[in-house]
């Protein structure tokens, strides 16, 4: 998961590989959730590190809503 802050917003992206879905599949439930951290790092493409603190802020409790999504088949 990586975060950034857009026009004083933090927005978390995350790109995560799941098993392949059956043939018979015409719909998924996404349902996002965020996990709560005490920090972490972020790392530049000079390989140089830096340190995240968690803020108060950053504990507060998300919610998102749950989309469908359909698969189409050919």
């Amino acid at each position: 998961m990586e975060g950034k802050r857009v026009k004083g917003n933090m927005v978390y992206m995350s790109n995560k590989q799941f098993d392949p879905i059956d043939s018979d599949v015409t719909e998924l439930t996404i349902t996002p959730y965020l996990l709560q951290s005490t920090g972490g790092g972020v790392e530049d493409e000079n390989g140089i590190k830096t340190k995240l603190e968690s803020s108060e802020k950053s504990n507060e409790q998300v919610e998102f809503e749950s989309f469908n999504v359909k698969i189409p088949h050919e």
